[in-house]
């Protein structure tokens, strides 16, 4: 009995890998041991071509091999390639069940790096997780969950950011595209950035083995085009005829055809533990400009960190440093990674940035004269007048405080007959804010409430006992409770 065309086609291969193997084995009983070939070949696919499908698919199924597909979610069933055939669900369900690894091409196939001339035109962190998180997202809902978490940048771009959205995201692998010189990477590679990608549109397949037998176990090849016998994927398609030789080639010298799943299954296999991010700042508190020196101490062997600064700031390096530009409290994430997974380690209010120190203002006198509403200056302590204005009236209550935070103080008046109040910032006699904010019977009081490092007012009404706080001098109540009574006297310190 003959059998079928297909039972005919798997004993031929089947016969042609003994035959190679018993060559293989003569040849390293004469010669010894030969280091040759990469470790496994990946053979990829980017964004939504229904080539894929109606050509590349029975090619690979007829030796018996998988291939990867990066797939565009909103291109697919969607015809989004003008004129051109796009791949639909039910297609990609039928790879999906053949052992085909159905990955993310980002929701909508933006280049993250929008112009590499100007840096600040690239898409920020929160676009980028949106554009991966949507193309794992659709997957997902799909059913398509096994290579979700695996993606193939656009264009081969990305930049820091892209590191920090791959981490939020939860994936796993990214892959690139590296231009010329080709680079191949050792097993360990920065998983989120996996080089060692050439192009499989030459009709010259020799080029291809030559380089394929330059190289050794430590080695993978990931292999990318865009379709099959597809003109529309001009340079980068490929024809049924170089697919069906590399496929033949990878029969004849048995290297291993992964997906992105067994890659990443094979490098977890000898990195089995997670990361566990600590790292160390030097120093953690101090005045603006701070530059803060930060070592990594996580465990577990990471080969990738994103850092985020808490200022807006981040970095890939290892051991970065950052300056710190503005007074505040920062928290520090690292999110350190390898093979196995991720972890990350936020310092909650880890780094302490001071305003620099303003040289102390001397104290001098000043009296408000309500007769005439005159104010007198005696800066030097002296007892001769240094600056005089008229600011106010006979009714009027007088205060004194750092109303806009410059470390010196300005003046202001209550006027209890309509309750309103007026500030002089500047020493100059003219009012440069007023509100209504109180009313005849309060007392009146000023601090800096919020520690912002300007005063507030606030006013006491002696009938009820209840304090009322206005922290910013918009005459809006920003506190307000109950303390003291009708003969109660007032008054405000600093107990630090």
């Amino acid at each position: 009995m003959n059998g079928t065309g297909k039972e005919v086609g798997e004993r031929d291969k089947m016969t042609r890998k003994l035959y190679i193997g018993i060559v293989l084995v003569a040849l390293l009983l004469l010669v010894g041991t030969v280091d040759a070939y990469p470790r496994a070949v990946l053979f990829t696919f980017d964004d939504s071509r229904a080539s894929v499908y109606y050509v590349g698919y029975p090619i690979f199924e007829s030796h018996g091999y998988k291939a990867t597909f990066y797939v565009v979610t909103d291109q697919i069933n969607e015809g989004s390639y003008v004129g051109k055939s796009t791949i639909n669900r039910s297609q990609l369900k039928t790879l999906y069940d053949a052992g085909w690894d159905i990955a993310d091409h980002t929701r909508s196939h933006p280049f993250f790096l929008r112009d590499k001339s100007n840096l600040s035109d690239n898409m920020n962190l929160a676009e980028q997780i949106a554009e991966i998180q949507g193309g794992k997202d659709n997957l997902t809902a799909w059913g398509f969950t096994r290579a979700s978490s695996h993606i193939s940048y656009p264009g081969g771009q990305y930049d820091d950011n892209t590191t920090l959205a791959m981490a939020s995201c939860g994936m796993l692998t990214g892959r690139t595209v590296e231009s010329a010189p080709q680079t191949v990477p050792p097993f360990n590679n920065d998983l989120f950035h996996l080089t060692g990608v050439r192009p499989l549109t030459l009709d010259n397949e020799n080029e291809q083995y030559a380089y394929l037998e330059s190289l050794s176990s430590d080695n993978v090849v990931i292999y990318l085009t865009h379709g099959v016998d597809d003109l529309g994927a001009g340079a980068s398609n490929t024809t049924n005829v170089t697919l069906k030789n590399m496929l033949n080639y990878m029969d004849d010298h048995n290297i291993p055809v992964w997906t992105i799943t067994e890659l990443y299954a094979n490098i977890s296999a000898s990195s089995s533990a997670s990361p566990v991010a600590s790292f160390t700042g030097t120093p953690v508190s101090g005045t603006a400009p701070l530059t803060v020196a930060f070592t990594d101490t996580s465990t577990n062997s990471p080969t990738s960190w994103a850092w985020r600064f808490g200022d807006g700031g981040t970095s890939t390096l290892r051991n970065p440093s950052h300056t710190y530009t503005t007074a505040g409290t920062y928290m520090v994430t690292l999110i350190a990674t390898n093979a196995a997974g991720n972890n990350s380690n936020p310092g909650t209010g880890y780094i302490t940035v001071i305003s620099e120190a303003t040289p102390p203002v001397a104290s001098g006198i000043v009296i408000f004269r309500p007769a005439s509403g005159y104010w007198y200056f005696d800066n030097n302590l002296d007892g001769t007048t240094d600056n005089s204005f008229r600011f106010g009236s006979i009714a009027d209550q007088n205060i004194t405080g750092d109303w806009n935070g410059d470390g010196s103080d300005g003046i202001a008046i209550f006027r209890p007959a309509n309750g309103y109040w007026y500030f002089d910032n500047n020493l100059d006699g003219i009012v440069d804010n007023s509100f209504r904010y109180g009313g005849s019977a309060d007392q009146i009081i000023r601090g800096d409430w919020n520690g912002d490092g300007s005063d507030g007012i606030a006013i006491f009404r002696p009938a009820t006992g209840y304090w009322y706080f206005d922290y910013n001098l918009d005459g809006k109540v920003d506190n307000s409770f109950r303390f003291g009574g009708f003969t109660d006297r007032i008054s405000t310190v600093r107990w630090a």
